[in-house]
């Protein structure tokens, strides 16, 4: 059985690069929309601990959070919270066509940082869905609470929902 887990996140692990670049206390938003590919750190450890119980099988699962919020609900619950004080929406488009030009160069896309290469760039910013219900069904995972419940008691470091 293989799992392929979300970002990972949780208490202490709440920035994950779906969201864009942070620059001290702002961040520049490249994307509003897409659901952020995440899996709470409980519900990380439940479909291992779920997966090495069960008779192995030749399966792929994807182990999502059962509520993903989008780029937009995820920034404006972690402001909330404290962080970012300042939000930019900067269009991600602008650095593909700079990455457009630099694959031009032989040998540059490689030395450049993950933002100014295409297929980097295409991952972390293009509006997806991503569905992890077979997964959560095949280990018996438990509903989770949702999203603004996980979170709030990430930014206060608890694990009330553990």
């Amino acid at each position: 059985t293989l799992l392929r887990p979300g970002a990972i996140w949780g208490a202490g692990r709440l920035w994950n690069g779906h969201l864009g670049q942070p620059l001290g206390p702002t961040l520049v938003l490249m994307e509003k929309a897409g659901q952020v590919p995440l899996c709470h750190v409980t519900r990380a450890a439940e479909a291992l601990v779920s997966a090495a119980e069960t008779a192995p099988r030749t399966e792929v699962f994807n182990i999502l959070d059962d509520d993903l919020p989008n780029r937009a609900r995820y920034v404006a619950t972690l402001q909330a919270g404290g962080w970012p004080r300042f939000v930019l929406p900067f269009s991600w488009r602008i650095l593909a066509g700079a990455a457009r030009l630099a694959a031009l160069v032989p040998g540059l896309p490689e030395r450049l940082p993950g933002l100014l290469r295409r297929p980097v760039l295409a991952v972390r910013m293009m509006p997806l869905g991503y569905d992890g219900r077979a997964g959560a069904d095949a280990l018996r995972l438990r509903r989770q609470p949702v999203f603004d419940d996980l979170m709030s008691d990430a930014l206060q470091g608890g694990a009330r929902h553990g």
